[in-house]
């Protein structure tokens, strides 16, 4: 059985689910399964990957079936969200060829995601009347589904009953490259810089902790016109606070390691990667806005302020203090790693579940 892996690619995009492809690419073929990676918009191909992996070009997004046909794909692992999936998932099916797609984020599974609000009426207006076409589009293209793949617990409920449906955690990305030693123990951020992640409210910590002996890393590239030039407009305001642009993913992973805590200011999506990239390493997690599944709470990995800022701030300040209580969040945090979020034992659930599924109608 043939699986191609559809998303964007790592070396173009930095995302969670770009990463989670990479590790599952490398786990299938490891365990010496067949395994191709089609990358939409390309790849660096100055590097050698750990993988099979092909360039889905633009005339060939307009329709997959040739493509897929042409590299002998047995099973279709879509992760590149809702974009493209109509008519290319009607002709697939066609094809005979099964559609299994990833819920990443909790958007996947929305008619209508929800985003930030617009001010201009007029643009609230233009925005809704776009929005038609790709809710119908998704509710056809949604009956193509063999099976949908979960990543959050909680997105479970939100998939209707008469669909195959089946919950598989993220493998973790753990390749590291080490940064330069940092003059001053840090507090890491790390997303794309757009409104839905709430970098300023990051760098409004960093101004509520500045008594504190530790600086404030920023990792990220500006994703809205927005935020051209925020970044580095608050590191030369702000003394504590550091904009380091965006960054290779291993590099990143090096900054997380060497980091005290990891800080999410986003709202809520799917399952971010970048938690497990701290669990892995030990390092908590202080979310502002957002706990999937409940799990940091629950399994001691760090808090969620839901919302309070005031909280959020007396959180990370605890967690600076207290080093009996760091340790003890941090041993939680790799427990909760090796029990849940094994690549290869995960990898194996998933090749199960594409072989079992059925129709998904």
């Amino acid at each position: 059985m043939k699986v191609m892996i559809i998303n964007a690619h790592l070396s173009k995009v930095m995302g969670g689910s770009e990463v989670a492809c990479h590790i599952s690419a490398k786990a299938f073929l490891s365990q010496g399964h067949d395994v191709i990676y089609g990358a939409v918009k390309g790849y660096d191909t100055s590097v050698s990957w750990p993988y099979p992996i092909v360039e889905v070009t633009a005339s060939e997004q307009k329709n997959l079936v040739p493509f897929l046909k042409k590299h002998q794909v047995d099973v279709l692992y879509w992760n590149y969200n809702k974009k493209l999936i109509w008519p290319n998932f009607k002709n697939i099916r066609a094809a005979g060829i099964p559609i299994f797609f990833s819920i990443n984020h909790v958007n996947d599974l929305q008619y209508y995601p929800k985003k930030k609000p617009y001010k201009n009426p007029w643009t609230i207006l233009k925005h809704n009347i776009k929005k038609i076409p790709k809710a119908y589009h998704f509710f056809q293209a949604r009956k193509q589904i063999n099976g949908y793949v979960a990543i959050n617990k909680e997105h479970m409920d939100l998939i209707p009953e008469r669909f195959n449906k089946t919950f598989i955690p993220f493998g973790v990305f753990d390749e590291v490259a080490e940064p330069a030693p940092a003059p001053r123990p840090y507090i890491i951020w790390v997303a794309s810089i757009k409104r839905v992640k709430n970098p300023e409210l990051f760098l409004k910590l960093a101004k509520a902790l500045e008594h504190l002996d530790v600086d404030f890393y920023l990792i990220g590239k500006a994703q809205e016109e927005h935020y051209t030039g925020w970044g580095e407009q608050a590191d030369a305001e702000q003394e504590n606070f550091k904009f380091l642009g965006g960054q290779e993913m291993k590099k990143t992973n090096g900054f997380i390691k060497n980091s005290c805590m990891f800080i999410s200011t986003c709202d809520p999506e799917g399952f971010p990667m970048v938690f497990l990239q701290s669990w892995v390493f030990g390092r908590p997690v202080v979310s502002m806005n957002y706990d999937p599944s409940g799990v940091i709470e629950r399994e001691n990995l760090g808090y969620c302020s839901n919302g309070d800022f005031d909280k959020f701030v007396s959180q990370v300040e605890s967690l600076v203090k207290d080093q009996d209580t760091y340790d003890e969040i941090s041993a939680s945090c790799k427990r909760y790693i090796d029990e849940n979020h094994n690549v290869s034992r995960n990898v194996g659930r998933l090749l199960d579940y594409f072989k079992t599924a059925n129709t998904g109608k």
